[in-house]
Order: structure tokens, then C-alpha cells, then sequence
């Protein structure tokens, strides 16, 4: 019993850890974004 809680937790963490990493790469990536507009910006 005790160890299935102790999974599910881990499972739950290893979840957890990928939605961050994917939060973290979008907001990677809308920074990239908006860098490469403002560059455009001060080319133009």
C-alpha cells in the first residue's frame, strides 16, 4: 500500500518535472521570438 503512494508520487513528480521543462522551452522560445522582432525592428 505504502509503496504504490511512494509511486504515485514519483509518477507524479516525473509529470510534474516534464510540464515545467515544456513551460520553460515555450517561454524560451516566445523570448527568442520577441528578440528576433525587436532585431528586425532595429534593422529596419
Amino acid at each position: 500500500m505504502i509503496q504504490t503512494g511512494q509511486q504515485n508520487i514519483t509518477y507524479s513528480f516525473h509529470d510534474e518535472f516534464d510540464n515545467l521543462v515544456k513551460e520553460k522551452r515555450q517561454e524560451e522560445f516566445s523570448q527568442k521570438k520577441l528578440f528576433d522582432q525587436i532585431g528586425q525592428i532595429q534593422y529596419s
